[in-house]
């Protein structure tokens, strides 16, 4: 959660495959691995969900977010 300022910082990653959910551990420590995008969608600590998918996935995860109220 970034404030006037300062710079956003990553919480939590949405990883389904276990094996892939070790590596944003490395880039961000301290964030969370949440198993669902509905977790990231319904926690009041995330501000801002940040869509690193291939573009074709971009739209079904930008509006459950929107949705949510969150920022993209």
């Amino acid at each position: 959660m970034g404030t006037a300022g300062s710079t956003a910082r990553g919480v939590a990653f949405v990883e389904e495959n276990a094996k892939a959910a070790v590596e944003p551990g490395y880039r961000a420590p301290g964030a969370r691995t949440l198993q669902s995008m509905q977790e990231a969608v319904q926690n009041p600590d995330i501000d801002l969900i940040d869509i690193f998918l291939p573009d074709s996935l971009h739209h079904a995860v930008a509006k459950t977010a929107l949705l949510a109220g969150k920022h993209v």
